[in-house]
């Protein structure tokens, strides 16, 4: 009899180490949700028509993202705010100033062990130096908040002096010249 319980705990000590150690190194499993569609080019001036703002700036701050569902549908997505510290205006139809910081948000980001990515969409990280396009009115989803006018098209990383586009490596080229090429686009729109 002993001999059987004794048997009966080595059972349970080996259940609950077996248990024990899973939860120790098992990884969450990451559900990926991609989304995506097809794009259509635009030319710079047209992305420059659907701004209301364009700015230089660095990202300071990306928050945790958060899961909604699109209105009218039982489909679920998840956006990422971002902070950014505006450097210089190119184009300004706000009430915001150089120096202010600006929040806008971005389709896409991980919620706990979900994923969902959006292919289309723009990718920051903190510390980036972006010339952004921007808009409240592009994306239904995000309408009324700030969002990148033209998906990828309207977001430019900034390094050394280059400015790289995120959708069409093309349309990269020194910060200035890109500047400059906005600024003349603006000023043919107000006339």
């Amino acid at each position: 009899m002993a001999r059987g319980i004794g048997f009966g705990w080595l059972i349970v000590v080996t259940a609950v180490s077996g248990i024990a150690a899973y939860m120790l190194i098992a990884q969450p499993t990451l559900i990926r949700s991609n989304t995506s569609s097809m794009l259509e080019l635009l030319p710079l001036d047209k992305l420059v028509e659907h701004s209301k703002i364009i700015v230089v700036g660095e990202i300071v701050e990306q928050k945790p993202s958060v899961k909604d569902m699109v209105e009218n549908t039982d489909v679920q997505i998840a956006y990422t705010e971002y902070i950014l510290k505006v450097e210089r205006y190119l184009l300004n139809n706000s009430e915001y100033e150089e120096g202010d910081t600006l929040i806008f948000k971005n389709l896409g980001g991980k919620v706990g062990i979900e994923e969902f990515i959006v292919e289309d969409s723009p990718e920051f990280k903190v510390g980036d130096r972006v010339l952004l396009l921007l808009t409240d009115e592009w994306d239904d989803f995000l309408k009324g908040s700030w969002n990148v006018v033209g998906w990828r098209q309207g977001a430019y990383t900034i390094k050394d002096g280059i400015a790289y586009n995120q959708f069409y490596k093309e349309r990269s080229m020194p910060e200035d010249e890109l500047v400059k090429t906005i600024e003349e686009i603006i000023k043919k729109k107000s006339k």
